[in-house]
């Protein structure tokens, strides 16, 4: 394996994730190669498609960008009140490239407390989805986007059991608040080892893996088919409810310049 990585280091919280199948909102007739928006219209987000409409939190455009809050007063202990997301409307089954802005407020400097992602907090601010339609397989992030406590983690995987088979890079072990990130994830999905991963971020390659494995599900030769696709998702999957479950909390996260490109 060739590797270009940050070789800091941090200990990770164990943390199971919810699984849900994204196939029924995520799987579109889509005439295009690339998905792509910078200029966000007020109100909406297209050409991206919201995930779990009617789960009580907010996601629209303000001012061009995306603006996502949470409000923990709307979870129910369930998969959908966890998180207010969006994926791209295409499938993607070989190779393809993730890529947005992202924006996260801290509190002081004209932004109220009710405005900020809490320094504390842990959760998904983006994925790539391994989705699975056929043959009753299991749907779940093929890679994460995780805050840890203000640090920054890619995790990707090539097996829904991810006790052997999860990468994890650290990114960045301090985010700057109240300015413009972005990130970039190139892959190859794989079950022989041809594989290819690489986190880019804010400009600067942090992590470049070959011959691996990435992905799961359906195969043709050494490609997904069927059933088996790859999707982008940005917004925020708040999966560990200890840090606001029976609160008050709202957390609100901007995106920009989603970009989300079929690379077969």
């Amino acid at each position: 394996m060739k590797t270009k990585q940050n070789t800091r280091s941090k200990s990770i919280l164990a943390i199971t994730f919810a699984t849900v199948s994204m196939a029924s909102t995520a799987l579109g007739d889509v005439q295009t190669s690339t998905e792509w928006s910078d200029r966000f219209g007020d109100n909406n987000i297209d050409p991206f498609v919201r995930l779990f409409p009617t789960d009580g939190h907010d996601m629209k455009g303000v001012s061009k960008r995306i603006k996502t809050k949470f409000f923990a007063s709307k979870y129910v202990n369930n998969r959908a009140t966890r998180g207010v997301e969006a994926a791209a409307n295409l499938p993607v089954q070989e190779k393809g490239e993730w890529q947005f802005k992202f924006y996260l407020p801290r509190a002081g400097d004209g932004v109220s407390g009710n405005q900020r992602y809490p320094d504390n907090a842990i959760g998904a601010i983006g994925q790539l989805f391994q989705n699975q339609v056929n043959n009753n397989l299991t749907g779940s992030h093929a890679c994460i986007i995780n805050v840890d406590h203000n640090d920054l983690y890619v995790e990707y995987r090539s097996s829904f059991h991810p006790t052997n088979t999860t990468t994890s890079v650290l990114v960045d072990d301090t985010i700057t608040r109240n300015v413009w990130h972005t990130i970039q994830l190139r892959f190859e999905t794989s079950k022989n080892g041809t594989g290819y991963f690489r986190v880019k971020y804010d400009g600067k390659v942090i992590a470049e893996h070959e011959n691996i494995n990435f992905g799961w599900g359906e195969w043709s030769g050494d490609s997904q088919t069927g059933g088996s696709f790859i999707t982008g998702v940005f917004g925020q999957y708040n999966h560990n409810d200890s840090f606001y479950a029976g609160s008050n909390q709202q957390w609100t996260a901007y995106y920009d310049s989603c970009k989300w490109r079929n690379k077969d």
